[in-house]
């Protein structure tokens, strides 16, 4: 059975906004699948290009997030947080 997830990418701001994390991008990610997919569907190579297009310092990737609301069948919802580096690998040498 197929659920729905959707997903904001986040990261901590410079400080001086009002908010400590703000979504990268523009529009929820829709992800469609079983709740033991999430994780692998959230480290594809699409997603990882699009991390390393968007995120441009490794201060910012470590505090990175995935903010992911489980819509369930049931009309219920819970709330995720997953730390992007724990799904999606860069490696240090993409930061130099």
């Amino acid at each position: 059975m197929l659920e729905s997830f959707s997903v904001n990418i986040c990261v901590a701001t410079a400080g001086h906004d009002r908010y400590d994390k703000v979504a990268i991008n523009k529009y929820p990610m829709i992800v469609l699948g079983r709740e033991s997919d999430i994780r692998t569907q959230l480290s594809s190579p699409q997603l990882v290009d699009y991390i390393k297009q968007n995120i441009h310092t490794k201060d910012i990737y470590k505090s990175a997030v995935f903010h992911i609301m489980h819509l369930k069948r049931d009309n219920t919802c819970t709330k995720l947080e997953i730390p992007v580096p724990e799904l999606v690998k860069i490696e240090e040498s993409d930061w130099t």
